[in-house]
């Protein structure tokens, strides 16, 4: 078994002209979490991240029970 770390982070805006961009409009976000892993295959993922619209709590398995 393998247990891995994750960090994130991610920053960028959405626009629909590139004249509208704007280095202030600039958001981001940022999160960690954990995989167990068992013949390279994710038996367990555990994340969180948050950003500006709030927090989120991510978890999955693929164990055969």
């Amino acid at each position: 078994m393998q247990l891995d770390t994750i960090f994130s982070w991610d920053e960028g805006q959405v626009f629909g002209e590139f004249s509208e961009m704007q280095m202030k409009d600039f958001r981001y976000s940022f999160g960690g979490g954990f995989r167990l892993s068992l013949a390279n295959h994710v038996i367990f993922a555990l994340e969180i991240a948050h950003a500006d619209e709030g927090t989120n709590f991510y978890a999955r398995t693929h164990a055969p029970f």
